[in-house]
This record gives C-alpha cells, sequence and structure tokens, in this order.
C-alpha cells in the first residue's frame, strides 16, 4: 500500500507542476503575482514528503487533506475565478477507484460545500485581500451558474466515475474468485513470496500439509525442518529438488517473477510416482537378469560343449595319435579362456566400480597405451596409428580409462585392412575431448542403436562386452561417449 501512495503522490505532483507551467504561459505577460505558484510548489513538496512518512493507505482523511488544500489555494488565487478549481475533478475520480460509492459521495458533497464556501465566500466570510491573485469578478449571476455547474458536474463525474470502479472492482473480485478457486482446486502446492521470502499467497493443499500462512516467512520457526532446508539447497530456478517428510515424498521448484518481484514455489507429492518408478526399475533390473542369464547361458553352453567333445575323444586313447591329443588339449584350454574372459568381462559389466581418480597426464597416457598396443593380438604392422594430443592434464582412473581408449583401439584394429590408419586425439574445449578415429568398412545403419548394448557383436570370437564396459567407465566418469560413422571415417568421442 505504500507504494501506492507514493505512486499517487508522483503523479499528482507531475499534474501540479504541469498546470502551473501551462498558467506562467498563459499569464506571464500581464501583471500577476506568481507567489501564489512557488508557495503552491513549496507546500505541494512539503505534503508530499509528509503524505509519504505519515500515511500508510488512500482513505478518506488522506483525500480530505487533498480537498482542504485545494480550497485553501483557490482562496488566495482568485476565489471563483482560480486556476485550481479544475483539480477538484480529479479528487473525486481518483477518490471513486479507491474508495466505496458511499465515501466517494460525502466527499463529494464536502467538495461542493467548500467550493460554494470559496465562490460566496470572498467579502462574506474571507476578506478578498486574502486573494494574491485578483481578478475582475464576475456577476452574481455567473457566480450562481458555476457553482450549479461545477456542483452537478461534480456530482454526475463521481456517479461515473463510482460505476466504472464498481464495475471494474467486481471484475476484479470475479477474475480474483476464478483463479483462487483454481489454485484451491489443485492438488498440488503453490506459494508466491517477496525476495526475502515471505508468504505474499499460499493454496489450500499447500496450507492443509505444510501449514503455511499468507505474510509468514518460509523460514518461520513454525515451517518444517525439511522444507526450510530444501529451500536454502534451491539455488537455481526450473531444477527440482526432493525432501521426506511425514513418511512422504515431495519435489519442489521454484522460478523469478518477472522483473525480481519474488519466487513462485511449487510442491508435489510423488510418494506414488516414486513407488511405480520404483518399481519399474525392479521389473526392468528382473528383466535384464533374466536376458544377462539366457546370454550367459548360450554363451558358455557352447564352449562347454566343445569342451566336453574334446574330452571325450580323449577318453578314446587308442583311436588318437599324439598330435590330435595336443591338439584337443589346445582347443581345450582355448575354450576354457573364452570362458574365463566372458565370465570376467560379465562381472566388470555388472559389478559396482569404484574409481582410483589421480591427476594423469593425456598425452603421457597415449604414448603408454601405443607402447603396449604393439604387443596386442589385433595389431597389424602396417597399420599406420597417429598420435594428435595437447598437453592436457585432467582427473580420472588412468587404468580404466586405459582399457577404454585400449578396447576402442582393438575395435578400430578390426575394423581396418592391412593398410589402415587410425588417429588418437585428446584436446580441449569446454571439456576433454578424447577421439579414436579409423579409416575401416564402418558401422551399419541397422546396427548403430546396438552396439553399447551388452552381448551384442558381429564377430564370432567376441562376447559383445566390449563397447557396454566402455559406456559404463566413461559414465562412471560423469562424461559421455558418442559416435559417427560411415564408410571410411568411423570416430569415437569421449567427453569428459
Amino acid at each position: 500500500m505504500k507504494k501506492n501512495i507514493s505512486l499517487y503522490i508522483l503523479l499528482r505532483d507531475i499534474f501540479y507542476y504541469i498546470f502551473l507551467g501551462i498558467i506562467y504561459f498563459i499569464l506571464k505577460e500581464e501583471k500577476v503575482s506568481f507567489l501564489p505558484l512557488f508557495l503552491f510548489l513549496g507546500f505541494s513538496l512539503l505534503d508530499s514528503i509528509y503524505s509519504i512518512i505519515y500515511f500508510k493507505s488512500i482513505g478518506v482523511f488522506f483525500f480530505l487533506k487533498e480537498i482542504l488544500i485545494f480550497s485553501f489555494f483557490c482562496v488566495i488565487t482568485g476565489g471563483p475565478e482560480s486556476p485550481f478549481v479544475p483539480f477538484f475533478f480529479v479528487v473525486v475520480v481518483i477518490t471513486s477507484f479507491n474508495l466505496s460509492f458511499g465515501k466517494t459521495f460525502s466527499l463529494t458533497t464536502i467538495i461542493s460545500i467548500l467550493l460554494t464556501f470559496v465562490i460566496f465566500g470572498k467579502g462574506n466570510f474571507y476578506p478578498e485581500s486574502i486573494s494574491i491573485v485578483n481578478i475582475q469578478p464576475k456577476s452574481k449571476l455567473d457566480l450562481i451558474l458555476n457553482v450549479v455547474i461545477y456542483i452537478f458536474l461534480f456530482y454526475l463525474v463521481s456517479a461515473i466515475s463510482t460505476f466504472v470502479s464498481e464495475k471494474l472492482r467486481k471484475e476484479i473480485k470475479r477474475i480474483k474468485i476464478k483463479t483462487d478457486d483454481i489454485l484451491n482446486s489443485m492438488k498440488i502446492g503453490i506459494i508466491t513470496t517477496d525476495n526475502d521470502y515471505n508468504i505474499l499467497t499460499v493454496n489450500k493443499w499447500a496450507k492443509e500439509n505444510f501449514y503455511l500462512k499468507q505474510g509468514v516467512s518460509l523460514f518461520d520457526e513454525k515451517i518444517p525442518r525439511e522444507i526450510k532446508e530444501v529451500i536454502k539447497d534451491l539455488n537455481e530456478q526450473g531444477k527440482e529438488k526432493e525432501f521426506n517428510l511425514n513418511g512422504r515424498i515431495y519435489s519442489i521448484i521454484f522460478f523469478s517473477i518477472e522483473e525480481g518481484k519474488g519466487k513462485v514455489f511449487i510442491i508435489s507429492d510423488i510418494t506414488e510416482k516414486k513407488e511405480l518408478t520404483n518399481r519399474i526399475i525392479l521389473y526392468d533390473r528382473m528383466a535384464t537378469i533374466g536376458k544377462f542369464a539366457a546370454d550367459i547361458a548360450h554363451e558358455i553352453r557352447n564352449p562347454f560343449m566343445s569342451i566336453r567333445n574334446a574330452i571325450l575323444l580323449l577318453q578314446n586313447k587308442k583311436r588318437l595319435k599324439r598330435k590330435e591329443k595336443e591338439k584337443l588339449w589346445n582347443y581345450i584350454l582355448i575354450e576354457s579362456d573364452r570362458i574365463e574372459k566372458l565370465i570376467k568381462d560379465f562381472l566388470t559389466y555388472s559389478k559396482d566400480t569404484k574409481l582410483d581418480i589421480k591427476e594423469v597426464n593425456l598425452k603421457k597416457l597415449f604414448k603408454d597405451i601405443l607402447d603396449s598396443i604393439k604387443f596386442h593380438p589385433s595389431f597389424k604392422k602396417n597399420v599406420k596409428i597417429n598420435l594428435e594430443c595437447e598437453d592436457i592434464k585432467l582427473n580420472i582412473d588412468p587404468e580404466k580409462m586405459k582399457s577404454v581408449i585400449l578396447n576402442l583401439i582393438d575395435n578400430s584394429l578390426k575394423a581396418v585392412g592391412e593398410n589402415g590408419k587410425i588417429i588418437i586425439r585428446g584436446y580441449r574445449n569446454e571439456n576433454v575431448i578424447i577421439e579414436v578415429e579409423d579409416n575401416g568398412s564402418g558401422i551399419p545403419d541397422e546396427l548403430k542403436d546396438k552396439i553399447f548394448q551388452p552381448f551384442f557383436t558381429t564377430r564370432k570370437e567376441g562376447a559383445g562386452f566390449g563397447l557396454a564396459i566402455v559406456k559404463k567407465i566413461v559414465e562412471l566418469h560423469n562424461g559421455k561417449v558418442s559416435f559417427s560413422s560411415k564408410k571410411g571415417k568411423t570416430i569415437f568421442r569421449i567427453e569428459l
């Protein structure tokens, strides 16, 4: 309400000074004392300061003060011919928009009485010498007509203004009632506050669930501790936070009102949603475990059957030659290694992995990888491997990231021909980027959505865990892995 008074005072003073300026330019060539105008200027300034400090609302006494000031200046600036008489119309209009019909009618009556006093009181109720500006008096008939016309216009303007303001008030009330009904029917909490977290509005659901009240701070001692703590952590608008209260789970989110006028908080009960999400996650896990079990059984069954058949053949010693026996024993070892690798990859993918984070020089890590790749089974002497890396230090698990890059290089070595080319890059933009590029055959479009899935492979000797493990380790580093591929150019990109 204090803001409304300041705004009114500002607009009123602007109107005063514009009107005074017009009067000055009209009368400056005539022999007229402008002392009343300067008195009015000084007095209105003092009145403005007084009103802003002492008046807390625009009411009857505020407007009565305005009327008395105008009446006084009408007297000293010519009485019935005073240029300040039109100011009364402004008071009538503004009064009708701020007060009830009865109060507006009463003030209009007071204005009419004071105007009659100003016009007919000159020389009767107050001496003519009090008027600083002396203007040729009108005839008695003119004065009577002036009073009648003014009073008639006062009541007419008052009636029209009151009718319009009442219509506006009813419409605003209707909209407010409609808005309040909508907000109170919603099963979520909607709270608006000022920038100091004092509650301006709160809907029914929030009142009932969190004991919030209009005019109370969100950090009041009666507000649940859980709400106060989560609000302290809300430092980014549009970002959702969760909290527990009385066995229920709630989410809270806030948005700033335009031009920094305050905040809007939205609280939702997400208990059932959380329970449903947890059930879905559980079902997904069960389905994944079932699929993993089936895939593991399928992958292990083949080498086990091969080992069984080899053992059965070895049992028949008479029919086998020495070289054949050695070949069978070697085959059993190969298939056993295959089962061991499958189980090792499965455990790596499925178990919780902890990172051993250290500060690592990326260029040195790449050089260590290139030194070890020469002894890799997939390594081809004619394949050219180029290193393009900036001098970058970053915090990673060096052993796990090394396995990631080795895995990508291994895929590239298998994809390129004898005279292939592989480029390993490391550079920094907003994040650290690691790229492995090759000029191999590329990844077919129909397979691009599947390559990070466990057990997916296009090679007979593969178990399909390589890229799934790559994705897991990169995500454990809060990074992401992506790729682009066409014939002759495939790039795997890690962003950390």
